[in-house]
């Protein structure tokens, strides 16, 4: 899971 500044497509983990 990536920030969801950087992947929105991946899912949402509100890790920044």
């Amino acid at each position: 899971n990536f920030p969801l500044d950087l992947a929105v497509v991946e899912v949402p983990s509100t890790n920044g």
